[in-house]
């Protein structure tokens, strides 16, 4: 037994300054959070913030390339587009007691919607709908996105509403863009 004594006690050592470094590292991070230098949304109260899907400089550079002052309100055809997909997971997924429900929200951009699906995630929204501003066709555009893969049927429903696919889908989220209403922005 007594060759194993310098070991544990070797072990000990590391482990404690292991748990050193990383509460000095923790309590850094909260004191950059609390001067405002180390978040990304430092103008909102922070469970405002960490809801936004847009960061502030991304809209902040969207006012500078010409898009319209902030909010960027929602449209009526996104608030259908929402509860067609909160309908969706209400008959994929039964269960009386945590419905599923949309939230609206405030981001940088202005409103979003949420949708929460309670036996999914009780904290992260499964699909939320915000305004964005293309620089490219200089319009604000619907945008639908989706923490995760999209299957066929849910794809087909986000179709259907005039969204579609974006190249910046990957494994972690899947974002789709409506261009529909975009020729009418423009005349207006």
């Amino acid at each position: 037994m007594i060759p194993y004594v310098p070991i544990a006690a070797g072990l000990t050592i590391v482990l404690g300054a292991l748990l050193v470094v990383r509460q000095r590292r923790r309590r850094a991070s909260h004191a950059r959070r609390r001067e405002g230098g180390g978040t990304r949304d430092a103008g909102l109260p922070e469970k405002l913030a960490s809801r936004s899907i847009l960061t502030r400089n991304a809209v902040e550079r969207s006012i500078a390339g010409g898009a319209p002052p902030t909010p960027w309100m929602l449209r009526r055809e996104d608030r259908d587009a929402i509860a067609e997909i909160e309908s969706y997971f209400a008959r994929a997924i039964p269960n009386p007691d945590d419905r599923p429900f949309i939230e609206e929200s405030l981001g940088f951009g202005g409103p979003q919607l949420e949708l929460k699906v309670p036996i999914i995630s009780s904290k992260r929204a499964v699909a939320v709908i915000f305004r964005s501003w293309d620089p490219t066709a200089n319009v604000l555009e619907s945008n639908l996105y989706f923490a995760g893969r999209v299957n066929s049927r849910l794809a087909a429903i986000a179709s259907k509403a005039g969204f579609e696919r974006t190249v910046f889908s990957d494994r972690h989220a899947t974002v789709f863009r409506n261009q529909r209403g975009a020729a009418q922005q423009r005349s207006a």
